[in-house]
């Protein structure tokens, strides 16, 4: 193989995979006119034209789409030979893009990140944090962090543990309306709602008894961020991840969690990835790391 001809077949493979060269590019650490020269001098190799190109899209020509399954069979085995040389006692390196949302970055991977560091020092983590949940392949993302199944099921899910929501309230406010004794008490309270906790809210006691309750409230909230401020400005109750507040920081931040033999189902926690991650992979380890992160938050 030439010089250079590996590097112009990941390339392709990222233009094809993203849609795009802007993404592309992203997705290999570069610039767009870089991959721009790189897949012209492939087709000038190859003597064939790879891509449709209009103003607005590129799309596959039928040599683009003959060509696909054996330029990722190419760079598959590239990076499985690269794999290879780190499991024999070479450094993980290079980057890896992960994404997540802004909760979870915060309470759960920031405070880990010290011991990833420590093991990878080589390493180049990206995180890209957010609410939304990002096109894993056209975004260029390793691994993506969510709770709950994606809409995109040709992602592969790997499974890190569940996540637990219950009630929680400032304790101001509990003191002025009263404390719920049962789940059908909530619907005399102002409760906060957000897509992930639209009414009714569902919960199980410990025997598996499950009630559903019409809550109301006059705020509703994106973020679950902002649940959590607004539930320490005592506007009202909210429906959030236990994970949110251990319980030696309850008291400490003003809060109590309502209900406390109540919960809601439980959500999954899920590592999403273009492709299942080779044992010895960037992804894999990042994987572990974070299942490994996750059993301090994890509930019982």
């Amino acid at each position: 193989m030439k010089a250079g001809l590996l590097e112009h077949y990941r390339v392709f493979v990222a233009i094809a995979r993203s849609g795009s060269l802007t993404a592309a590019a992203d997705q290999l650490d570069t610039n767009q006119p870089t991959v721009s020269r790189q897949l012209a001098a492939l087709e000038r190799e190859l003597g064939v034209a790879l891509f449709q190109r209009s103003s607005r899209s590129i799309s596959l020509s039928d040599a683009g789409r003959t060509l696909l399954p054996h330029a990722e069979t190419l760079v598959a085995a590239a990076d499985a030979a690269a794999q290879a040389l780190q499991a024999s006692g070479h450094a993980l390196s290079g980057r890896l893009r992960v994404a997540c949302s802004v909760a979870f970055a915060r309470r759960v991977l920031l405070p880990a990140l010290p011991v990833w560091q420590a093991r990878h020092p080589q390493l180049r983590l990206e995180l890209l944090v957010g609410d939304a949940l990002l096109p894993v392949i056209k975004s260029g993302i390793d691994v993506a962090l969510r709770l709950g199944a994606p809409a995109d099921s040709s992602l592969v899910q790997t499974p890190l543990g569940v996540s637990r929501s219950a009630v929680f309230g400032a304790a101001r406010y509990l003191d002025l309306g009263g404390r719920p004794r049962v789940p059908a008490d909530l619907v005399n309270h102002s409760c906060l709602l957000a897509p992930a906790t639209a009414s009714p809210w569902r919960l199980a006691d410990a025997g598996g008894h499950e009630e559903a309750v019409a809550v109301r409230g006059g705020i509703a909230l994106s973020s679950v961020d902002l649940l959590r401020d607004a539930v320490q400005q005592r506007l009202g109750l909210a429906m959030l991840p236990t994970w949110f507040w251990r319980n030696e920081e309850l008291a400490p931040a003003g809060v109590e969690r309502v209900l406390p033999g109540w919960l809601a189902p439980p959500r999954p926690l899920l590592a999403l990835t273009a492709t299942r991650p080779g044992p010895r992979s960037k992804a894999a380890a990042f994987i572990a790391f974070v299942r490994e992160a996750w059993r301090r938050y994890e509930p019982a």
